[in-house]
């Protein structure tokens, strides 16, 4: 992930980046590069764009740097898109034809980098992030990300990467997320309603999950809700 840098001296603006991509993008990152422009006025000392450079600076000290290469088919795109005050870090998405490939954390005093999976969205406090993907598209892990901020700067609180089948919908507090239920049992399975499974039929039923915190540890409590009355026929049955 790291040896992405692109040779040649092309000089693109961060509008001119999309532009050369040719690809469709995404309806969330379309807003980029608006979000992308307000950054760099907010911390003008902090984070500019060198044509196709993205630098992140201290004391007038580049500590980190990221080069887009629009030009070639396999070289994604880095957009700044969010500072998080209380980590100290700027929030960098990485876009590969027009699409979210992760997501970067850089410290903008040492210039460390965390990668995840998804935009990391945080709670009313500002102290923790949650960050939900639902791998459904190479080269994306699924994944729960939690992170809050600890004596040392930022400390991960959950590192899962083996849950897929959720999005993230919004923090309910701070120590309740709601989810959006994409795929998993009874959900995109079986969307006609019934379909056969290793011969045994199954129904279509809704989905409810949602992370809790509890005594300083979180769970994911999923519900799938299937209609009674429905009638389940199995090829075993006489």
């Amino acid at each position: 992930m790291r040896d992405r840098m692109c040779a040649g001296g092309i000089e693109f603006g961060i509008a001119a980046l999309f532009m050369a991509m040719a690809m469709p993008v995404s309806a969330e990152s379309e807003s980029y590069p608006d979000r992308e422009a307000a950054l760099l006025a907010e911390f003008p000392d902090g984070i500019a764009r060198s044509d196709a450079r993205l630098i992140v600076m201290t004391d007038g000290k580049i500590v980190a740097e990221f080069e887009d290469c629009p030009t070639c088919d396999d070289r994604p795109v880095y957009v700044a898109i969010d500072y998080f005050d209380a980590f100290e870090r700027f929030v960098v998405a990485v876009l590969q034809y027009g699409e979210d490939l992760s997501y970067v954390l850089v410290d903008r005093k040492t210039g460390a980098q965390h990668w995840i999976s998804a935009e990391p969205h945080l709670d009313q406090t500002g102290q923790r992030f949650v960050a939900v993907a639902v791998g459904d598209r190479e080269p994306l892990w699924p994944g729960i990300e939690i992170g809050t901020v600890g004596n040392a700067g930022l400390v991960m609180e959950v590192d899962q990467r083996t849950v897929s089948g959720f999005q993230f919908d919004a923090w309910e507090g701070t120590d309740r997320v709601s989810l959006l239920c994409v795929s998993g049992p009874c959900v995109t399975a079986c969307p006609e309603g019934i379909e056969e499974n290793d011969g045994a039929a199954r129904v279509a039923g809704t989905c409810t999950a949602e992370l809790v915190r509890k005594d300083d540890t979180w769970h994911l409590v999923e519900t799938i809700t299937i209609p009674l009355g429905t009638r389940v026929e199995s090829s075993d049955a006489p």
